[in-house]
């Protein structure tokens, strides 16, 4: 009985992620705030098509060719240092997103990368 609630559990919670409508955030503007001891890290994303780009407030400016792969997931590859330094950038890195929750105001989603093993959870706001 266990193994039946357990496995209609798991239909029914696939059936909700596949569900998912990541439309909305395909493009747009949309803002991260990351807090990191004292510091607090601001993003602005602008993706549009197969391109985005990232301001933060430390005066850094990048560019990152968008590549779907699915309806929730993408690849952020070829980064670009437009504005500032960034040390350690290169252009085979690539960072790989996961939507795993859209609201009105907001998605998450889970960030990792071919350089790093860190996986990070991220909320970015709908700014339009």
């Amino acid at each position: 009985m266990k193994k039946i609630i357990a496995i209609i559990l798991l239909l029914t919670i696939g059936c909700f992620v596949k569900a998912q409508d990541c439309s909305k955030v395909k493009s747009g503007r949309f803002k991260s705030v990351l807090d990191l001891d004292t510091a607090k890290y601001i993003t602005i994303l602008h993706r549009l098509k197969n391109i985005q780009t990232e301001e933060t407030n430390t005066g850094i400016k990048m560019q990152f060719k968008v590549t779907w792969t699915s309806d929730c997931t993408y690849e952020l590859s070829n980064p670009k240092v437009l504005k500032g330094e960034m040390e350690g950038v290169s252009k085979d890195q690539v960072l790989y997103i996961k939507i795993i929750k859209v609201t009105s105001t907001s998605y998450t989603a889970e960030v990792t990368s071919n350089f790093a093993d860190q996986k990070f959870v991220m909320e970015f706001q709908i700014l339009e």
